[in-house]
């Protein structure tokens, strides 16, 4: 409520009496009463909420869809008023459970006793929609019955069961908790026996034997040999083989041969090692078996490289040597076989390198040449002037430097070289003379 206020006020008009064009004023005194309202500021403040993506419209606010709580400020007059606005969001929640079978999910509103997916759409204190969605899965508690199989005396391993003694066929009852529900479980296993057979047979001295799956050549006069095998249930069975073997006769013999030889034995040559096996029937209609193990006799293969200077000479098992080449000896071991020696002979080419030259066209020492360059393939040569500037560079082909550098002729002058050897990367360095005739 306004309180008014009234003020009485005052005010004193003199009139004075004047002449203007003749009209005259009398001297008065007036009264003038003014009724003044003051009224007082107000400030009000409104709490209030709204739902995520609605427009706000109330107590003379407009806020089209606010995404969050906001203040906002407004005044009309002398009063101020205060709008505090919430945003409330809406909410999405995924339950995610399991029941056993025969039970039923009562929590958060829901009664369910199916497994599935069930969605209610719930008020929050806003007033605003929230969505609930349960996910529901029921586990079965109906009996389990498993089957299996197992040999008799082992321990069967599986289907959750560990070191379980079989003897014949069994039955095993139990309960176990899947997921947290009592499930009642039923294990038939079937026992199989292994089988055990004994065979008998009999064979000549060295016959590759090949029968009821074994493969064996046999040598002793009593063999025993034994496979063990899996029946069509996967139980060992043993199958023993026992094996007499008749008398025949075994010769045997070692023997030796230099590389390059040969050895005749039962009618044959024989030139690399190796075991070799001849039979021959005896007066008995048995086997008599020739075995010969053959290798050969140590032999020696010695190998040396030498450089020899150009003109030079070398003597080398009493033999002198002048060329390049390769060269071979043999010698006779106390075994009688060949010890080789190979010697490799390589050339090397003192390099004569002249101390000057002329291009004047008479055809002497015109061109400056290297003499046995060609010795070392892909070297190269790099020559000077007095100022270090490289005026010529060639390789082993060319060989040859005819006193020019960019089609210019040098004067007479001493000149430095450097050559370096592509094989060894060996440096020669020096220097020669340029000369020229006057009119040069």
């Amino acid at each position: 409520m306004h309180k008014s206020l009234a003020l009485k006020i005052l005010i004193l008009v003199s009139c004075m009496a004047a002449a203007v064009q003749g009209v005259f004023a009398v001297e008065c005194e007036s009264e003038i009463n003014f009724q003044i309202e003051v009224t007082p500021t107000t400030s009000t403040i409104y709490d209030d909420h709204i739902c995520y993506g609605e427009d706000y419209n109330d107590h003379g606010f407009y806020l089209e869809k606010p995404e969050r709580d906001t203040v906002c400020y407004r005044q009309q007059d002398c009063d101020h008023y205060t709008l505090k606005l919430t945003v409330c969001y809406p909410q999405i929640e995924n339950i995610f459970a399991s029941i056993c079978e025969g039970t039923s999910y009562t929590q958060h509103g829901f009664n369910e006793s199916k497994g599935g997916e069930y969605t209610k759409h719930l008020q929050t204190k806003c007033g605003c929609d929230s969505t609930v969605t349960l996910h529901l899965d029921v586990i079965s508690t109906a009996p389990t019955t498993l089957f299996d199989q197992c040999c008799t005396n082992e321990l069967y391993n599986g289907r959750g069961y560990t070191d379980v003694v079989v003897k014949k066929d069994t039955v095993i009852e139990s309960t176990f908790l899947k997921q947290g529900c009592t499930v009642k479980s039923q294990l038939f296993i079937t026992a199989y026996e292994p089988a055990e057979t004994q065979l008998k047979d009999t064979v000549e001295r060295g016959t590759h034997y090949q029968k009821y799956n074994f493969d064996l050549i046999a040598y002793d006069e009593q063999t025993t040999a034994v496979q063990q095998l899996k029946t069509e249930h996967g139980c060992d069975s043993i199958v023993t083989l026992n094996l007499y073997v008749y008398h025949d006769y075994l010769f045997e013999q070692k023997d030796s041969i230099c590389r390059g030889d040969s050895l005749l034995w039962q009618k044959k040559y024989y030139k690399t090692p190796g075991t070799y096996r001849a039979e021959y029937k005896s007066i008995y209609g048995m086997d008599s078996i020739y075995v010969l193990t053959l290798k050969y006799n140590p032999d020696y293969l010695i190998e040396e490289t030498y450089h020899l200077n150009q003109g030079s000479i070398y003597e080398w098992h009493g033999r002198t040597i002048t060329e390049e080449g390769v060269y071979v000896d043999s010698l006779k071991t106390k075994l009688g076989c060949d010890s080789v020696f190979q010697l490799t002979v390589k050339l090397t080419y003192e390099l004569v390198i002249p101390p000057f030259f002329s291009p004047d066209g008479d055809g002497l020492n015109d061109t400056w040449v290297i003499k046995n360059l060609d010795g070392y393939p892909n070297s190269t040569v790099e020559i000077f002037d007095r100022y270090g500037r490289r005026v010529a560079f060639y390789k082993t082909d060319v060989n040859s430097w005819d006193g020019t550098y960019n089609g210019h002729a040098m004067p007479s002058d001493d000149y430095w070289y450097v050559i370096r050897r592509a094989d060894t990367g060996k440096k020669y360095s020096g220097h020669f003379i340029l000369k020229r005739g006057k009119k040069e």
